[in-house]
C-alpha cells in the first residue's frame, strides 16, 4: 500500500505523508525479511551460518540492484520512446508521460505477478 500512495505523490505533497508511506515501507520489509531469514538460516548446519547470512545478503541485495536498474532503464525507455527523444530525467510539465509510461509497466507486468502469486 505505502508503494501505492508514493506513486501518487506531488510537489505538494507534505513531508509527513511521506515519511509516513516511507515508515510504512519499512515495517512492510522488516515484517517479510525477519521471518524469510529465519527461515533460510535454520535450515543452514551451525558450521556454515557465516558464509549462509553472507550469500543471502549478497543475493537479495543483487536483485534489489537488478531490480531498480532494469525497471528503471524499462521506464526511461518506454517515456523517451513515447516523447519521441531520449528522455533522462523526468520532464518539465509533462508529468503525463511519466505516469502513462508508469501505468503501461505496471499492467504489463500483473500477469508476472500473478503467477508468482500461485506458488
Amino acid at each position: 500500500m505505502a508503494q501505492i500512495g508514493l506513486g501518487f505523490l506531488s510537489e505538494r505533497s507534505s513531508i509527513i505523508y511521506v515519511g509516513v508511506l516511507i515508515a510504512l515501507l519499512g515495517i512492510g520489509s522488516g515484517l517479510f525479511n525477519s521471518p524469510n531469514n529465519s527461515l533460510v538460516m535454520s535450515t543452514v548446519p551451525k558450521s556454515q551460518l557465516g558464509s549462509a547470512g553472507s550469500v543471502n545478503s549478497l543475493v537479495r541485495n543483487l536483485g534489489m540492484v537488478g531490480g531498480i536498474t532494469f525497471a528503471t532503464t524499462l521506464l526511461f525507455s518506454c517515456m523517451s520512446r513515447k516523447a519521441g527523444y531520449r528522455v533522462t530525467g523526468l520532464i518539465p510539465g509533462r508529468p503525463d508521460i511519466f505516469f502513462f509510461t508508469a501505468c503501461i509497466l505496471f499492467f504489463w507486468h500483473l500477469p508476472a505477478f500473478a503467477c508468482f502469486a500461485r506458488f
